[in-house]
């Protein structure tokens, strides 16, 4: 059976993954044995990879050190799981209600880029899912309880992400 090339160089990275997937776990057999090749130029982000990965490494950095640096200034805790002492809605938190956990997303996002697995996003998203579950919305009930409607009116005018 002649070989079938999966990608195509159509930039379809996810297609080969799965098709480099499914041909590892078909019984050991490997992908050139069923008939498979793999356009390893298709797959991923090819020569964007590393560009978006310093793009996004930079700016998740940035986000993170901005958040950190403005609430160290206005003397209110860092930990998520303690009590703020003020209110932060000026700098980056005017863009975002979590700068810092965007940071995070953002660093992870540079790896996948960097690795040049598309299949790397959707650790991505299962972290934005986990700390959007797990802690952003114990943190917002925390702050509601604590600022009132002050909170309650930068959670209307910024978004929790971007």
């Amino acid at each position: 059976m002649p070989a079938q090339n999966i990608g195509g160089g159509t930039g379809a990275g996810f297609g080969c993954e799965m098709a480099g997937l499914a041909a590892s776990l078909d019984a050991g057999r490997s992908g050139a044995d069923l008939g498979l090749v793999v356009d390893s130029a298709a797959c991923g982000f090819g020569a964007l990879g590393p560009g978006l990965a310093v793009a996004s490494l930079v700016l998740g950095v940035w986000l993170m050190v901005k958040a950190f640096l403005r609430m160290r200034a206005l003397a209110t805790t860092v930990n998520p799981r303690g009590t703020p002492a003020v209110l932060v809605t000026d700098g980056v938190f005017a863009i975002s209600r979590n700068p810092i956990y965007l940071g995070d997303s953002l660093v992870l996002l540079a790896a996948a880029f960097w690795a040049d697995t598309v299949l790397g996003l959707l650790v991505v998203a299962g972290f934005v899912w986990v700390v959007t579950d797990r802690f952003i919305a114990v943190e917002e009930d925390r702050l509601a309880d604590i600022f009132g409607e002050q909170a309650a009116e930068w959670f209307v005018r910024v978004r929790r992400w971007v």
